[in-house]
Formats: structure tokens, C-alpha cells, sequence
């Protein structure tokens, strides 16, 4: 019989006229030949109990096949087959926060796999260097990760974060089973996915209402995955008697915790959706969530002008000023309105980092963008005796490179708004009637970077135009074959095509005085 964790090889061949060699096959859908044989053996055994052919290599699959490939597929339509690398996370989740004992035949049970496959898995784990030192097997427990608490939910929260995109289903049936061994990797049950999107909504709303501050929705989500797994884990330490060996902050430190308004939402989201639980572990949650919401990025922060955090203030400040110098803006022209959401930006995500680096907790993110030039520039920005005193007056240790990511992809939406000193200047010098000469202009406008245009009539003397400064410009678009200038001068053709336009762009931010040292989609 076809099992849960096959469901995406019978998705695949209920999209098939033809079934080829089993060669070709285990190409197509990324899986050793054996295990083609194994799954195609249990396609084989639900066909013949509906009492048709099995299906054979180098034939054609009958309709009466593909309807009951379909039926099948569609009792678990979003289930998947464990990649290598999913699979590798997948059990480093287990193991930072079990919550029953793992070995490796449990292991080898739940993702249907070798025993040599586990134990290869578990040797790229040991050998990992976040997890040096801290794989540990004993009878009783199973194969665990050590660490200090916070070190252990930090590092679960990268993993979850990272299946989150492909594996959704399976961390949310893994979440809301009373026992771990009783959530084989299967499609969770609409009513489960309900239990984690009315607590992922709730959490926001709660968030909005008290803290005036919202999360990313996707975010939310995994935080709140996060969560149900670590209430299982905690009950798994308790009755391993491991639960009072360590705690997650200092008395001191939950004092603290305790005075942010997050805290407030963590106790007041509990109520309604959390689990009914030993006190003592429910206070650990508590905390757990309010650091969590302390060090993820905002959406919004209603509360990021507070005098509380004008030490962030100036560092955002100093950072628009040295940043801006560095890439050659004219930051003292631009509208009071750019430069107040530009700050506003800025210190909304670095109060999140603040949390972040003073907690040691961090998360992962898969759709960050990378701007390099920019990344770099940050970094030497960062280094200067103004902005690192400040630097060491707020945050324990240096940025993150994902913090510096974020950082960038602020600045590099907002150079689109920003002026240059040095501005990249076009001109299209040209006698096309009225709607081309504009048509030109947005055509010209719409790169990626900023650019600025201005538009002369092209007349038989224009090459001695006296009221036209040529040099002035970093390149001249015109229809003109004998124009003689000191810049470069780029043929209008008849036709402006996709292509045209790609090489215009391109020519364009080659020459851009800042634009050029960055990457250009």
C-alpha cells in the first residue's frame, strides 16, 4: 500500500501517459532506483486491489490507472517526499527539541529510509560546526542536542523557519499530536491547520491591538510553530525529570522581560491558545514568546520613537548621514517625508536586532536580497569611532550578516527616491513626434535606478547647439548618425524592442557613478 510519505511520487505519475524506464524514472523524480522499485510496488499493490493491471516500465498508464493514481494523490493532495537536505533539518529539529526518544530506528521508521541513510545523516549533523561538541546518544533520552536553553530554541527556530516554506503541513501535524511517534510525516488534517492559522492570527491581532506593532503574517506563523513544538518539548523534559536542570533567562533577566509590552501579549495570547500546562512550564513559554517577539522584525512599530530607545534614534541617524555620504547622496535635499520613513525604517528593525543580539536568538529568512556593494558599505560604515561608540553602548557583540542584509535592502529601496549628488544625466535629443519623444522619456525613467532626463528637438545645427552643454550629460540618445559629442551617444533605432530596452538598461547603469559598483537585475 502506498504510505503518507510516498503521496508525491503518485502525484507525479498520475501526471503521466507513459510510464519509461525505471532509470529515466529515478532521474525525473530525484530518488535512488531502489527506491523508485519499493514505491512503484506499492502503486502497483493498490492497483491490483482495484483490480486493474499494475503498472509496468516502457508502457503506456490507461486512463483507468491515472483515475485511480488520482484518487490516490488526492487523499493527502500537499504531501511531500523528504529531500536529502529537508531531511537532514528535519532531524536536527528532532534532536533540539525531542520530545520522544529518537533512535535510529524510530528514525529510520519515520522517514522510511536505511539505517545507513540515518547514520550518515547523523554524522553531517555531529560534524556541523553550530553543533560541534553537542550531539549526545543515551539510553534513556535518544540522540539530543545539547546547549543552553535559549542557544537550543534559537537554533529550533532557524530549522523551522527554513522547512516552513516546503514542509508546512508536516511541522503543523508534528505540532498539534499529543505524542511526536504518532505524527508520521503525513498531510495535516484541515481542522490542525485550523488550530495554527486561528492561533497565528490571533497572536497578530493581539500584538496590533496591545503593542501597536505588527509581524510579517509568514513569520507569525513559525513562531508559533516554534512555540507548540517547544511545549511539547518542555513536557518531554518534565517527565524526564530534565526540565528543572537549566532555565531560559535569569531572575533578573525575567524581570526585565516581564516590564515589555510584549509580554502582556505573550500572557494574554497564551490564555486563549495555549496548552493547559504545568505552571512553571507555561512561564517559560511566556517568556519564550515575549523574546521572540522582542527580536523579530516588525512590520510596523508604533512605539519606535519612544525616548526609551533615542539612543537608536541617533544611531540610525548617524548611519542615513555616513551611509548616504559613502554612496554619494545628497541627503540634505531631500523632503522632510523620504528622510522621516527612511529613519522610521531603520530604527523599526534595529530594536529587533537590539533583542536579537542582546538574547542570542535569531531566525532564518529564505527571500533576503543581497546587495553586496551596498552590504560592504555598511560594514566599513559600522566600523567608524562615532557609530561604533554608539554600537557598544546598545548592542552586545557586532551585527549579524543578515541584519546588515536587511539594513541594505532599506537602503536600496530608498535610493530609488533618493537624489544623487552626482546624478546619472540622459538626454534624448531627438524630432519624433510628441508621443514618442514622451513615450522615450518613460522608457528611459523606468530603469531601476534613478535617472534624470531632459528632452531637446533635434534641428540640423544641433551638434553646434549652443543652448545644449553636451558634456553635461553621461550619455545622449538621439536618431542623429553624425552627432559629434564628448559622451557616449546611442542610436534610437526604428523599432524599440525588449531586447533594445535590456541593453539600455544595462549601458545605463554600466555608466551609473554609483549604480554601477551594484548588481542590476
Amino acid at each position: 500500500m502506498v504510505a503518507l510519505a510516498d503521496c508525491d511520487f503518485v502525484h507525479y505519475l498520475s501526471h503521466q501517459q507513459y510510464l519509461g524506464r525505471i532509470a529515466d524514472l529515478s532521474q525525473q523524480v530525484s530518488l535512488p532506483t531502489g527506491k523508485v522499485y519499493r514505491l512503484l510496488k506499492a502503486v502497483n499493490a493498490d492497483l491490483t486491489q482495484a483490480d486493474l493491471a499494475p503498472l509496468t516500465p516502457q508502457s503506456p498508464i490507461s486512463p483507468e490507472q491515472t483515475q485511480i493514481l488520482v484518487e490516490l494523490a488526492q487523499r493527502w493532495p500537499k504531501a511531500h517526499l523528504w529531500t536529502p537536505t529537508a531531511r537532514l533539518a528535519m532531524i536536527e529539529l528532532f534532536m533540539t527539541l525531542p520530545s520522544q526518544k529518537w533512535t535510529i530506528a524510530t528514525l529510520q521508521s519515520y522517514f522510511q529510509v536505511s539505517r545507513n541513510t540515518i547514520l550518515r545523516d547523523l554524522q553531517k549533523i555531529k560534524a556541523s560546526t553550530d553543533n560541534q561538541g553537542s550531539v549526545h546518544f543515551t539510553t534513556d533520552l535518544g540522540h539530543y542536542l545539547s546547549g543552553s536553553r535559549i542557544s537550543i530554541f534559537s537554533r529550533a527556530s532557524l530549522l523551522v523557519e527554513s522547512l516552513q516554506t516546503d514542509y508546512r503541513d508536516q511541522l503543523i501535524a508534528l505540532t498539534t499530536a499529543n505524542k511526536l511517534v504518532e505524527a508520521q510525516p503525513n498531510h495535516a488534517t484541515e481542522n490542525q491547520i485550523q488550530v495554527i492559522k486561528t492561533a497565528t492570527q490571533g497572536l497578530n491581532k493581539k500584538y496590533q491591538k496591545l503593542g501597536k506593532k505588527s509581524l510579517c503574517p509568514r513569520q507569525v506563523e513559525a513562531l508559533v510553530l516554534l512555540i507548540k513544538l517547544s511545549e511539547n518539548y518542555l513536557h518531554w523534559l518534565a517527565q524526564n525529570h530534565h526540565f528543572h536542570q537549566q532555565t531560559l533567562v535569569t531572575d533578573e533577566e525575567k524581570q526585565i522581560i516581564q516590564n515589555h509590552l510584549e509580554y502582556q501579549v505573550a500572557q494574554e495570547w497564551f490564555k486563549d491558545h495555549g496548552c493547559r500546562t504545568d505552571s512553571s512550564i507555561q512561564s517559560e513559554i511566556i517568556i519564550l514568546l515575549t523574546i521572540q517577539l522582542l527580536s523579530h522584525p516588525k512590520e510596523s512599530d508604533g512605539h519606535v520613537a519612544s525616548s526609551k530607545y533615542f539612543k537608536l534614534k541617533i544611531l540610525a541617524e548617524q548611519l542615513i548621514r555616513t551611509v548616504g555620504q559613502k554612496l554619494g547622496l545628497d541627503i540634505d535635499s531631500q523632503t522632510d517625508s523620504i528622510l522621516n520613513n527612511l529613519h522610521q525604517d531603520i530604527q523599526t528593525q534595529l530594536k529587533p536586532f537590539l533583542f536579537a543580539n542582546q538574547y542570542d536568538f535569531y531566525y532564518a529568512d529564505t527571500y533576503l536580497i543581497p546587495n553586496h556593494y551596498l552590504e560592504s558599505v555598511i560594514r566599513q560604515c559600522l566600523t567608524l569611532p562615532a557609530i561604533q561608540k554608539e554600537l557598544d553602548s546598545s548592542f552586545t557583540g557586532e551585527f549579524r550578516a543578515r541584519q546588515i542584509r536587511i539594513l541594505a535592502m532599506i537602503f536600496t529601496h530608498y535610493m530609488h527616491k533618493l537624489s544623487l549628488k552626482q546624478p546619472l544625466k540622459v538626454l534624448i535629443l531627438t524630432d519624433l513626434p510628441i508621443y514618442s519623444r514622451r513615450l522615450l522619456v518613460d522608457l528611459v525613467q523606468k530603469a531601476p535606478f534613478p535617472v534624470q532626463v531632459e528632452l531637446a528637438l533635434l534641428t540640423d545645427d544641433s551638434h553646434q547647439n549652443k543652448f545644449v552643454d553636451f558634456s553635461s550629460f553621461n550619455l545622449i540618445l538621439t536618431e542623429n548618425k553624425g552627432l559629434s559629442a564628448s559622451v557616449p551617444v546611442v542610436l534610437i533605432p526604428p523599432l524599440i524592442d525588449e531586447e533594445m530596452t535590456t541593453n539600455l538598461y544595462q549601458y545605463l547603469h554600466h555608466l551609473h557613478p554609483v549604480y554601477k559598483k551594484m548588481p542590476i537585475d
